[in-house]
């Protein structure tokens, strides 16, 4: 139901405002993200060396709708992101002695937690500067908040060891969450794009976006077991992450009405949007 609500809401947006703006492109992005984990809370592990990774690499792809008024641009549309995070427990050599062995270990043992995320977004954009020298370009600043559904998928494990004698690691104990599970949050964006035509390919655009939920995902329990054999040890963990993440935003437009003058190639248009290599 609340799903159904928001797209109707942005249906009806889509239709105001294009009745008002300028000019109006629709596109297709997909880009590439870094997953940028940040704690709400303090994690609460028995051992310092688990933590989570500082990032994780995953996509996004999605459907781009941009209006232009004067100096200003609003851009909505939706996508859809992978996301993930990963819990690295590194043993080292004090580790490894309180299993009740001497010998020295260097190892880790990955979790990861991996999932998607149904997004809308709502930005605004303030034209900053209009290059018209040798190369030519649009560069908009960026505000605006999305609005997204997570849901998680399962979990994987990894390890890698070196150096250690009859020692091993068990990783798949107690993870939660498992699949399935449903999270939602808004997220705060700030960010820069830059607008141009490039000769026999059309109007592209370019830029950088970082997004940051107002709240976090949820609980994440991770539990890992190191033995040798003989000893064996409990490591575990709380954390409560954000899934932040920067966005190196690509779009292609296929599609472009210029209020007066209606349906333009974006190859051949000279309005705004000029040729980057003339």
């Amino acid at each position: 139901m609340r799903l159904k609500k928001v797209f109707v809401a942005v249906v009806c947006f889509f239709l105001f405002t294009k009745a008002g703006a300028q000019e109006f492109s629709m596109g297709i992005h997909f880009s590439p993200i870094a997953t940028i984990p940040m704690m709400a809370k303090p994690p609460v592990t028995n051992y310092p060396a688990l933590k989570a990774r500082k990032y994780n690499i995953n996509l996004s792809g999605g459907l781009n709708l941009n209006y232009r008024f004067n100096r200003l641009c609003i851009e909505t549309g939706g996508n859809i992101t992978t996301r993930s995070i990963t819990f690295r427990m590194n043993l080292d050599e004090y580790s490894y002695n309180n299993l009740g062995s001497s010998s020295s270990i260097s190892s880790y043992s990955d979790t990861r937690s991996s999932g998607y995320a149904i997004g809308i977004p709502l930005q605004i954009g303030y034209l900053l500067d209009k290059h018209d020298a040798k190369t030519v370009y649009d560069f908009y600043g960026l505000l605006g908040a999305s609005y997204e559904m997570h849901t998680t998928m399962a979990y994987a494990y990894g390890s890698g060891v070196t150096s250690q004698t009859g020692s091993s690691i068990t990783n798949n104990k107690n993870f939660y969450p498992g699949a399935g599970v449903k999270t939602n949050w808004i997220n705060i964006i700030a960010g820069f794009k830059i607008n141009a035509i490039l000769r026999r390919v059309g109007l592209i655009e370019y830029g950088l976006r970082y997004h940051f939920p107002l709240s976090h995902a949820g609980q994440y329990h991770v539990e890992t077991v190191v033995s040798n054999g003989v000893y064996g040890s409990v490591f575990t963990g709380d954390f409560f992450p954000r899934l932040s993440y920067m966005d190196l935003h690509l779009t292609y437009y296929f599609l472009n009405i210029e209020k007066g003058t209606g349906r333009k190639n974006t190859g051949t248009i000279k309005g705004n949007y000029l040729n980057l290599y003339k």
